[in-house]
């Protein structure tokens, strides 16, 4: 809304799912072949390099990145097409169009040439500004106690230097 952009999202039916996504995932997992990772960090640099004529934009997450959307920007229920017992359901969808008054609309065709709006609707839809959706997470995850003492186990097939990693993991 605040660009003022109306965008259509796709949904690949099953049997025809190759995606431009794929090409660049190949790519990183032969680069990963016979690599030895040591911390998350390793997954990142080799991601990085993996392309050598056009190397990828790759960014390392922290928790802090990422946003409490599903309470502050739920305008919906649901985006269940309709809403009657044996009417299509959301796996049914095949593209969702999202427009610049906030509505949803939706096609269970992608031959369609007519766009349906979905049933229902929770509240009016203003924009909201990005930096103002609270964080989802105030710190780390902490891990279980079991996976913990797992990653500690596995230490002794590292090198000393990633030893402090798996010695500051929060857990429970």
């Amino acid at each position: 809304m605040e660009k003022e952009v109306t965008f259509k999202q796709k949904y690949l039916q099953k049997g025809h799912t190759q995606m431009e996504c794929d090409g660049m995932h190949s790519v990183i997992e032969r680069a990963l072949k016979n690599k030895k990772i040591n911390i998350p960090a390793n997954y990142v640099y080799i991601a990085k390099t993996a392309c050598k004529k056009n190397p990828y934009d790759v960014q390392y997450l922290y928790h802090h990145f990422f946003k409490d959307v599903e309470h502050t920007l739920k305008f919906y229920k649901s985006i269940r097409p309709r809403k009657r017992t044996g009417d299509p359901t959301v796996t049914n969808i095949r593209a969702l169009k999202y427009t610049l008054d906030g509505r949803i609309e939706f096609k269970l065709r992608h031959s369609a040439t007519d766009w349906e709006g979905l049933p229902t609707r929770t509240k009016t839809i203003s924009f909201i500004p990005w930096d103002t959706v609270p964080q989802l997470y105030s710190a780390r995850l902490k891990i279980k106690k079991e996976k913990y003492q797992d990653l500690q186990n596995l230490k002794h097939t590292m090198e000393k230097d990633y030893h402090n990693f798996y010695d500051n993991l929060p857990h429970t």
